[in-house]
């Protein structure tokens, strides 16, 4: 009996007996996504450098392309409009995303408007 509560009172400080929190899962997410934009920065040496800072810091810049939206704020529902001006696209990013999503769209407009792959525009 002794050597069950020693057990189970080493496991308790030491925090052997629980898994990582919800908390340390999302903040390892939030690190995995952070590395994917540094490594997308460094890889794309064409990026103007507002581009760089947004995508660096989840925000978006008008003239970003739709895979720069894509790194920095994560993927959107998107509707697409063609016609004989072109591709207009309308992206949103819903309220009630979970939270690793919303974390990483936390700076990122609500609504999103991009014009022949180029964002032109946003709404909060």
């Amino acid at each position: 009996m002794n050597k069950i509560f020693i057990s189970l009172v080493y496991l308790f400080l030491t925090g052997c007996a629980m898994g990582p929190t919800y908390e340390q899962t999302a903040n390892k997410q939030i690190n995995a996504i952070k590395g994917v934009r540094e490594s997308y920065v460094g890889w794309r040496t064409d990026l103007s450098e507002d581009i760089k800072i947004a995508i660096r810091n989840g925000r978006v810049v008008i003239g970003m392309r739709k895979v720069d939206v894509e790194v920095s704020c994560g993927l959107a529902h998107i509707k697409k409009s063609v016609g004989s001006w072109g591709v207009h696209e309308h992206w949103t990013y819903p309220g009630d995303v979970t939270t690793i999503s919303k974390r990483q769209a936390e700076f990122c407009p609500k609504y999103l408007y991009f014009e022949n792959g180029i964002l032109t525009s946003w709404q909060e």
